[in-house]
């Protein structure tokens, strides 16, 4: 029999209304709803061709679910703007149902070890229960975490165990993380065009999140505890990034004339921060004079350094690939071969394509031995098991 639920599930995964699909297939929104509510039976002809739009097999459609309930939409963190827009929440909510699902079966055939994260989790929270300064907490999840550069964050990150979301999607969505009910952590960079700097500053950001803000239910969160929220994030950030001692060393060494932009390239090639948030950090820690805020603004806006600054095309951009190797470990190192993985889901390779965002020469080459044909090593992301 036909599961309307699966149905529900990947059209909720792409963040189409039922109208829209029906558009697609030439058919009429009505049908599809009693195909969702189960009380009608699609002809196998539709269901070949939701089959071949949602990149699975026929029998995909007449298999149980297999989500779990496993992330509560009231626990993701989203940006301000997305917050307000809570209609987005039902496709990320699915993107991550459907990410915890492929992974844990693919991780399930591994060994890890103890996982930082759940060492940093009970930690963070405590202290931040207690009062504890945010600055001291960023100062000793850092050390934690071995970070010596800020360009190293993303992986130090994905081994300690959070799971990094790279994809784009059609709909613009922010960047936003959480926790599921079996304490693996989410982050999701959303699809804006990030350049490096402004990466680790939404890895720090969402990172802040998930350790000091657990357990709380986003959905009825006033408006002014939100900003609350938001800015200790971002102040987490600021301590992990730039942390004082050192920032006001380096600062104070490179900066001569605080409005004069091209001084504080070095200081972004140092902390691979923004220029913008290191003025803002600048301004936080009370280090310019009072008529300096507004001279910087102009600047700014006259040199159009407000979207795009200098080394935002060309700086090296650190992809997430923790996900992927666990994919990899499974195919490599256990009997399971790709092509079971995808007959167990009854889903296609550009399902997982999409799915994680990845490049599909990667996805392709899961299982090939882990060298090229001239004997020389490829580029794997084994190191992040």
């Amino acid at each position: 029999m036909f599961n309307g639920l699966k149905l529900k599930q990947v059209r909720e995964l792409h963040n189409l209304t039922v109208e829209y699909l029906a558009e697609q297939l030439e058919s009429n929104a009505k049908f599809f709803r009693n195909v969702e509510a189960g009380f009608m039976q699609p002809p196998i002809e539709i269901v070949n061709d939701l089959a071949e739009f949602f990149f699975v097999q026929p029998d995909f459609f007449y298999a149980a679910s297999f989500l779990e309930d496993s992330v509560d939409e009231e626990a993701i963190f989203f940006d301000r703007d997305d917050w307000k827009l809570r209609t987005k929440t039902k496709a990320q909510l699915r993107r991550v149902q459907f990410v915890d699902a492929i992974i844990n079966r693919a991780a399930a055939g591994l060994v890890f070890p103890k996982f930082t994260i759940d060492e940093l989790r009970k930690y963070a929270l405590n202290q931040y229960l207690l009062g504890t300064s945010i600055a001291t907490i960023a100062e000793t999840v850092r050390e934690k975490l071995k970070i010596q550069q800020n360009y190293e964050l993303l992986q130090a990150l994905e081994i300690a165990g959070i799971r990094v979301l790279d994809y784009k999607t059609d709909t613009e969505i922010k960047p936003y993380s959480l926790w599921t009910d079996n304490g693996t952590a989410y982050i999701a960079f959303g699809n804006a065009l990030y350049a490096q700097v402004d990466r680790n500053f939404v890895l720090a950001q969402q990172l802040g999140h998930l350790l000091l803000h657990q357990g709380i239910d986003m959905n009825t969160i006033s408006a002014q505890d939100f900003r609350d929220l938001t800015h200790e994030a971002i102040e987490f950030a600021y301590e992990l990034l730039l942390p004082t001692e050192e920032f006001v060393k380096t600062f104070n060494k490179a900066i001569k004339d605080p409005t004069h932009l091209v001084e504080y390239l070095p200081i972004r090639e140092h902390f691979q921060v923004s220029v913008k948030n290191i003025q803002r950090r600048a301004l936080i820690l009370e280090m310019y004079e009072p008529d300096v805020a507004g001279k910087l603004m102009t600047e700014l806006r006259r040199e159009k350094w407000e979207r795009r600054e200098p080394g935002d095309d060309t700086d090296m951009i650190y992809l997430a690939g923790r996900n992927i190797s666990i994919l990899t470990g499974l195919f490599r190192m256990s009997p399971m071969t790709l092509a079971m993985f995808l007959k167990e889901f009854q889903i296609k390779l550009e399902f997982l394509q999409s799915l994680f965002g990845t490049k599909m020469e990667y996805l392709e080459d899961l299982e090939n031995p882990a060298v090229k044909p001239d004997g020389k090593p490829k580029q794997t992301y084994m190191h992040l098991l």
